[in-house]
Formats: structure tokens, C-alpha cells, sequence
């Protein structure tokens, strides 16, 4: 029989996983810096020390320069990067007095009950430790009834206070966070997204409800009053103030950072946020950050999962868990000293527009700045995904106004909206194969043939894509057949004949058709080295003819509901699927209900399988520090930082023969599924096949250059509003078209 601590873990761990899945969805992909311009910031140091001993911490506060926190010890597995605690595994409460010269994590002596568990602590203002515990009643065999119970006690571990909390806490994970008691004695817990007040006997006073995820609670630093954050549906993330006396909330209103991680009382501020950059103060009534330091400035790298803690001195203490070698490290941030000066690096470059930060080119960064000792990366964005249209035009216009004046970034990053053959052939881009050839550490026959290939112009390589995906069009194989790739009139014909009676695509929009169109054919709607006739007029106007006989824009319902449609009303035939991993295979196939099929976008080669790349990472051909960049770059083309668990590489695939392999062995052993509590079958030999095949046939990257798909879409909105003739539409569409072309040539 399994211990009841043992499932006390398991269940702790599995809401850790439902609230870093759910943070992931609704902030993590969107994780760079919103700020435009070069990060410089180097005014604090991060000195680090590790606890050992200590398996694993869930909870943790700190008062004046006293850190609290709750800590497992004994022998523990890691599986997937969560720790899996067996029979010996127990938990105590510590205490680190950081004025102490060498500090250490001392027990503070307070009991707990086998079937228990803390989940929470906070501090009172008169020093008084309340913690938040889960309690078991029951037995594993018979079924288990949690209840909550409220303690406070000493730092010596006398019990002052014990409340036991009515609750009718019904939701599948129970596990209560962030934990306040106000002056009047009641006490403020938040489960998955609801924050319960109840009054000192225990009694429950109010239920609030939030429409959002990944909430979070704290008092400001004058302990008036208590605020909470959320993430809606949209992403954004709101504020409002909890009106105890009524129990509702105040009017919630943005707040600039969607992916904070934490929220905490500030010392010299209302409040102080941790995010995946870095941490910030925040001002309630002006609604409003300051920047205090950013993780990759310090040389610091975190997970999602640490602990912020603010310190009287003006130091910011951050423990987190290390996951898979287990143990906790806890690092002090803290201001330089007077006279004191962190050594001086030479500045290497990462710059582009819509830079895609995700937690692998973030981690690389600051492994990078940690460990070189000449060079010191700064990111420079010259327009983000938050960018209007204007504003990236202009990013990109100061982008070019920099390489030719010799300014620059070392390392380019563009996204698949502009076109690396119109920058190389410019003469901007460095080859990377002689940097692959002189590289001690790899040969061109460790990539992916196929995927590097298709980033060549003219035999050289323009840039490197460290993960990537297939985007593809999926169908049912009783659909179409076995078709391996198909042009444009072969996947037009099949489409009249399938209407009117379907919609055939998820987006049956006249501008949703042309769209997915346009972005499958980019490259092939303009010649870039005829700038008198360049424009490929007839492939346009086939377009057009092709999408407008489909649902008026106006009239045009969206529905986000695409398994259903093609599930129950079988109006879906032709499905736009990025494929992210082996198991969307199989995930595809149930949802079709059958084996699918991957024809791919029409393309005149009769191959329209994209490698779709969040960001392909070149080197400026001009740099004076070429070799520091392929350094920087190399660092990520090692099978430990390929295969590691980073969110771009759980959905996609790597660039390296070898971490493929890998992922291969681990998505046909399976893995353990939290939320359902049990295995889930690993892909077939059939599945890995039918997704290598499909990776092997891909020879075209996903690119397109936003200008030109925007004049495209702009004037076919006349032709499908019965304004101009289609004729019209692209004689326009030319004229406009080739301007673009001949100032960027």
C-alpha cells in the first residue's frame, strides 16, 4: 500500500504541475523582455549557497532578515523533474537568520501529524509564524478526507492558536495557497481560483470567485489591505483590491506584466513581483513597475517555481528547488557595495525584431554571461509581438539603418515574417559552416541534413534553427488518400468538390483562406531578384478566385471548437496543425478518428511540409566578435542543453541528431500523466515513423515577409467586398508590392 505521505507528495506535486501548465499556457510563451532597446542594468550581484539536506521546499516567507520556509528530508526519486517521495520522506519547518555570518537552515521543533502537510506560511507583524496545513483524515484504502487547519506558533515552536476551517472546498486538486490573517483575525486562502475568507473561529465568510488562473495573494507592506492577481482568458493580467467586510473584490484593472511568478509585500514598496525576467516594485496607487534587476544581468537563471523574499536590508532572497539532482539553493541579490565593481566584459549583441525569448535562448544567455570570462550578451529588441504594425515597420527600418552604419547586432535573430535570402544576399549574413567545420565539438553530420539545408542560400548557411517544427495541413487518410504533397490546383480541385456541402477549413473566412495561402506561398508570391516583374500576378489571382467562395468576412462565426467540427458535423476535411512532438500524431488520429495523413500545404514542388522555426539565429557578417557569436550559438547545439526540459523543446523538435534520438527513446517508453494519475502509453514504432517520414520530407522554411502579406490581404479585402475587380486588386497589389521590393533591394 502506498504511504499516505508518499500521496501527500504526489498531491502536491500534481497542483504544482496543473498551476506551471496553466501559467505556462497563458504567459510563458510570450516571455521576452516588452521593452525595447538594450538591457544594460548591472548595479546587483547574486551570491548563492546551497542547503543540503533538503529535498524539496513548497513554502516559504521571510520577516526582516529572517527566512521561514517548509522543507521535506530523507532519500526521494525524481521522475520528470518532480520529486517522489518515499516512506522516509519528512517534513519540516526552518528558519535562516541571514544577519548570521554563515548562515544555516535550523529546525524549528514543531510536530506534525503523519497524514499532514504545510502549504502555506506567512508571517503576523508581531513575529508570529501562521502556517496553512493540510490534514488528512481517513486512510488511503477507505477514501481521505481533507481538512484545512490553521496554526500559529513561536520560532521555538510553541503552539499559540489552532482553527480548524469549515470548508466546501469541492474542487479535484485542494491545495490552499498564499495564506493571510488580517488584524481582525481573518484568515484568506486561495485554491486553484477561488479566495476563501473565513473568521477566527473558522466559520466561512465569503467565496470569491476569479475568472482567470495562476492567482496570487499579498498584503502591501503596511498590512491594509490585500490584493490579488490573475490572468484572464485573454493572458493579460489584473489587480484588484479584496473588500474583506463585503468579500468581493474592488474594480480590477491591468497591470503590465502578464508572467509574474510571484507577489509579495515589499519593504520599500507597496509590493514587489518576481516574473520570468526578473523582479519589480510595484505602486499601487500609480499603478506602476520599477525595474529592480533582471535575472540575465546578474548572470542568474530560475525556474518557475521560486520562492521571492524581500529582506530588510534591501537584499531580495530567491530559493528554488533543483530539479533533477534535488537539494535547494537559495541566493541573495543584493545591490554592489561602494567601490565595489563587477568585472568588466565586452558587450555581445542579440538583437532583432520579435525576438522569441523562451526559457532555452533566456537559459543559454544567462549560462553564457555566468561563465564566459571576456563576454557579456545584451538583448536588443527593435520590435515585440506587442508592436503595432507602424512599430515594427520602423523596428525594422532601424534594424537595417544599424547594420549599414556598422552598429549592428553580433548575433541576428529574425523571425519567420522577414526573409534571411533578402539579408544574405545583401551580404549580412556570415556562412556558419566553416564556423561547423572548425568546431572540435561537431560536424555538419550531427544536424538534421534536411532542415539545415532548407536555411542555405547558395551553398552557405544563413542561420541556425536550435529547435523547430513541421506545419503541415492533417487530414484523414480516408479522405484524401495516402497523397505525400499536392500544388495548388490539385488541393483546389479536391476542395470544389467538396463544397458547398463543407467548410472544408477550420477558418472557412474568405481572408482566413487567402491567408493560410499566402503564408504557405510567401517565398513563391514574389521574385526578390526581378524588381521589374517579380510579382507573381496569375499565382495571386488564383488565390483570390480560390478564396472567395467562401464565408464573408462579416458573416464568418469563429468557432474554437475544431475537434467537434471535425468530430460530430465532419465540416472540417483540412486541418492547419503546426506538429510539435510525437504524440500529436496520435492525438491527431483521435480526433479524426482514424489513421491521418499529412498532404501539406499546395506548393508548385508538390511538397508543402514548412520547418517552422520560432527564431533562426544568424550571425552579422560584419561583427567583430564572429567567434564569441558562434560560441554563444555552439552552446546550444550540445545533446545535454538539446535534450534538457525546456518549454520550446517539450513542443518541438531538436536540431540534433542525437537529442532526437533521445526524444524518440523517451516519447515510445511513455510518461505519467499527474492530472489522470496514471501511464500513458508511449508512441509506436508506426507513429515514429510516420513523424520522422514527415520531418525528412520537409525542405522549405516557413517564411514570409509581413509587408507583402499585408499589401495581399489589404487590397483583396476590395475584391471580396465587391469593390474592385479581382484584376484591379492585383494590378495594385503589384504596383505596391514592387515598390517594397525595390527599396528594401
Amino acid at each position: 500500500m502506498k504511504s499516505i505521505k508518499q500521496n501527500l507528495i504526489r498531491k502536491v506535486k500534481k497542483y504544482s504541475l496543473f498551476i506551471l501548465i496553466i501559467f505556462l499556457l497563458t504567459g510563458i510563451i510570450a516571455c521576452g523582455s516588452k521593452q525595447t532597446g538594450a538591457v544594460t542594468a548591472k548595479s546587483f550581484i547574486a551570491e548563492h549557497f546551497f542547503i543540503e539536506n533538503i529535498q524539496y521546499i513548497h513554502s516559504a516567507v521571510s520577516h526582516g532578515n529572517i527566512v521561514y520556509f517548509s522543507g521535506f528530508e530523507g532519500s526521494a526519486d525524481f521522475e520528470e523533474g518532480y520529486a517522489i517521495a518515499d516512506s522516509d520522506v519528512i517534513q519540516y519547518l526552518y528558519f535562516i537568520d541571514l544577519d548570521l555570518e554563515e548562515p544555516k537552515a535550523m529546525r524549528i521543533p514543531f510536530p506534525l501529524k503523519s497524514n499532514s502537510f504545510i502549504s502555506s506560511i506567512s508571517i503576523s507583524p508581531d513575529d508570529i509564524i501562521n502556517l496553512a496545513i493540510l490534514n488528512y483524515v481517513g486512510d488511503y484504502e477507505n477514501g481521505m478526507k481533507p481538512e484545512i487547519i490553521v496554526k500559529q506558533i513561536n520560532r521555538d515552536g510553541t503552539e499559540i492558536s489552532s482553527t480548524v476551517l469549515f470548508n466546501d472546498i469541492h474542487d479535484t486538486y485542494i491545495f490552499p495557497q498564499d495564506l493571510i490573517i488580517d488584524d481582525k483575525g481573518r484568515i484568506y486562502l486561495i485554491n486553484i481560483n477561488v479566495i476563501y475568507i473565513w473568521n477566527q473561529s473558522g466559520s466561512l465568510i465569503s467565496k470569491i470567485p476569479i475568472d482567470g488562473n495562476n492567482l496570487k495573494m499579498a498584503r502591501n507592506r503596511t498590512y491594509e489591505e490585500n490584493y490579488v492577481v490573475w490572468n484572464n482568458d485573454a493572458g493579460e493580467a489584473k489587480m484588484a483590491v479584496i473588500n474583506s467586510d463585503s468579500g468581493t473584490l474592488g474594480q480590477n484593472f491591468n497591470i503590465s506584466t502578464a508572467n509574474y511568478t510571484r507577489i509579495v509585500p515589499g519593504i520599500y514598496s507597496d509590493l514587489l513581483f518576481s516574473s520570468v525576467n526578473g523582479v519589480y516594485t510595484y505602486d499601487v496607487n500609480k499603478r506602476s513597475f520599477e525595474k529592480v534587476f533582471e535575472w540575465g544581468n546578474i548572470g542568474m537563471k530560475t525556474d518557475f517555481g521560486g520562492m521571492l523574499l524581500p529582506l530588510y536590508d534591501g537584499r531580495i532572497g530567491w530559493l528554488e528547488n533543483k530539479h533533477p539532482e534535488g537539494g535547494v539553493d537559495f541566493r541573495i541579490v543584493r545591490p554592489l557595495r561602494e567601490g565595489e565593481e563587477l568585472a568588466e566584459k565586452e558587450t555581445l549583441v542579440i538583437g532583432g525584431v520579435l525576438i522569441f525569448i523562451d526559457d532555452a535562448l533566456r537559459t543559454a544567455i544567462i549560462e553564457f554571461n555566468h561563465s564566459h570570462p571576456k563576454y557579456w550578451i545584451e538583448i536588443k529588441e527593435y520590435a515585440t509581438e506587442d508592436s503595432s504594425d507602424d512599430e515594427f515597420n520602423e523596428g525594422v527600418t532601424r534594424l537595417n539603418l544599424d547594420i549599414v552604419n556598422g552598429k549592428g547586432p553580433d548575433i541576428i535573430v529574425l523571425p519567420p515574417r522577414i526573409s534571411m535570402e533578402l539579408y544574405a544576399r545583401k551580404g549580412v549574413l556570415a556562412d556558419l559552416y566553416p564556423f561547423i567545420n572548425e568546431d572540435k565539438n561537431m560536424k555538419r553530420a550531427d544536424f538534421q541534413e534536411n532542415i539545415i539545408k532548407a536555411h542555405e542560400l547558395d551553398g552557405r548557411l544563413l542561420g541556425m534553427p536550435i529547435f523547430y517544427q513541421i506545419h503541415t495541413l492533417v487530414a484523414a487518410e480516408s479522405e484524401i488518400g495516402d497523397i505525400k504533397g499536392w500544388n495548388l490546383d490539385e488541393m483546389i480541385e479536391y476542395v470544389n468538390s467538396r463544397l458547398p456541402d463543407s467548410k472544408v477549413f477550420a477558418d472557412y473566412s474568405k481572408s482566413g483562406v487567402l491567408s493560410l495561402c499566402l503564408r504557405a506561398n510567401g517565398e513563391a508570391l514574389v521574385d526578390w531578384n526581378n524588381v521589374d516583374n517579380g510579382f507573381q500576378r496569375d499565382l495571386y489571382l488564383k488565390m483570390l478566385y480560390f478564396a472567395n467562395q467562401f464565408t464573408p468576412d462579416h458573416l464568418y462565426v469563429y468557432d474554437d471548437n475544431i475537434a467537434g467540427r471535425i468530430q460530430d458535423d465532419k465540416q472540417v476535411q483540412l486541418w492547419s496543425k503546426v506538429l510539435i512532438g510525437y504524440y500529436y500524431h496520435q492525438n491527431l488520429s483521435e480526433i479524426f478518428g482514424e489513421l491521418v495523413v499529412y498532404p501539406g500545404f499546395p506548393s508548385e514542388n508538390g511538397n508543402g511540409n514548412l520547418i517552422n522555426s520560432y527564431s533562426v539565429i544568424s550571425i552579422n557578417q560584419n561583427s567583430e566578435h564572429k567567434n564569441a557569436a558562434w560560441e554563444f550559438i555552439s552552446s546550444m547545439l550540445t545533446e545535454e542543453f538539446q535534450t534538457r526540459n525546456f518549454t520550446t523543446s517539450l513542443i518541438s523538435f531538436p536540431i540534433l541528431k542525437s537529442a532526437h534520438e533521445a526524444k524518440i527513446k523517451e516519447a515510445m517508453r511513455g510518461f505519467y500523466d499527474w492530472a489522470e494519475n496514471s501511464h500513458v502509453a508511449g508512441a509506436t514504432e508506426s507513429d515514429i515513423q510516420t513523424v520522422t517520414d514527415l520531418i525528412n520530407s520537409a525542405e522549405k522554411i516557413r517564411v514570409y515577409d509581413e509587408h507583402i502579406l499585408n499589401i495581399a490581404m489589404e487590397e483583396a479585402g476590395y475584391f471580396f467586398s465587391g469593390i474592385k475587380t479581382a484584376e484591379e486588386v492585383a494590378d495594385i497589389a503589384e504596383n505596391r508590392i514592387a515598390i517594397y521590393v525595390s527599396e528594401m533591394n
